[in-house]
């Protein structure tokens, strides 16, 4: 069951005037199948024109001033464009009537399938744990923000499809539904990393420092050290340069 308070998580942390000052397009209604409004969403396109405004507000701003710089101009694109959307809230009448909450479920599965990259930041309810998990969003670990509740530490959820990440989030749900992916099962010439290592190794042949591909992955510095320290062992190197040499010439 959720409390009362519970239930207004959201909808006190709206700031209806503000957001439409941003966007009037930002705030919608949510209608059931009968057409009765049964809630609204707020969900902010991420471009030049909002980006400071993600970066500044209690709600966003954790995550977005995590993020290294280059990354942050990935998304100061020009305001016709839109890099991606920030969901402030998909907020319900009642999370407790099972059609009304497949409504929110499908508005966001919806914006999940029409944009690659997407940062979601629901109250820390378990079931909305569990919703943005099994869609395979990434829950941050380092990141997170108290604009909810000043004593609970509360996450954010990204999922992130663009280029290369598209064919890691396949495999995941592919995973996640039984399904094999054979691709998984060739020998990509380095068998003996973990799925994670790999991950790290990836980033850092594409020229990412530490801190960078602590942002993309949402684990800390420390973890990524961990992770290379490891993986100079199980290949037998040293330092980085002798890493990418390995790893390019394992993988041609």
């Amino acid at each position: 069951m959720i409390s009362k308070e519970e239930s207004l998580y959201s909808i006190k942390h709206i700031h209806l005037q503000e957001l439409y000052e941003l966007d009037p397009s930002i705030v919608k209604l949510m209608r059931d199948q009968q057409g009765a409004i049964c809630g609204l969403t707020a969900i902010i396109p991420i471009h030049a024109g909002t980006l400071d405004y993600l970066l500044t507000h209690p709600l966003s701003s954790t995550y977005f001033q995590s993020l290294p710089d280059h990354r942050l101009k990935e998304l100061r694109v020009p305001n016709e464009h839109i890099a991606g959307y920030f969901v402030k809230t998909i907020d319900v009448s009642d999370f407790e009537d099972v059609a009304i909450r497949t409504t929110a479920g499908l508005t966001f599965i919806s914006l999940l399938i029409s944009s690659d990259y997407v940062v979601a930041a629901p109250p820390d309810l378990p079931f909305l744990k569990d919703f943005h998990l099994s869609l395979g969003c990434e829950q941050t670990k380092s990141v997170a923000h108290y604009d909810y509740d000043i004593n609970t530490p509360t996450p954010y959820y990204v999922l992130d499809k663009r280029g290369s990440r598209l064919q890691d989030y396949l495999n995941k749900m592919m995973a996640s539904f039984g399904f094999v992916d054979q691709s998984k099962q060739q020998d990509d010439g380095m068998p003996m990393l973990s799925e994670r290592e790999k991950e790290v190794v990836g980033l850092l042949v594409k020229g990412y420092t530490n801190q960078e591909i602590s942002a993309d992955l949402f684990i800390t510095e420390v973890t990524v050290k961990k992770h290379l320290t490891a993986v100079f062992r199980k290949l037998n190197v040293r330092n980085r340069t002798q890493l990418v040499n390995s790893y390019l010439k394992k993988t041609k």
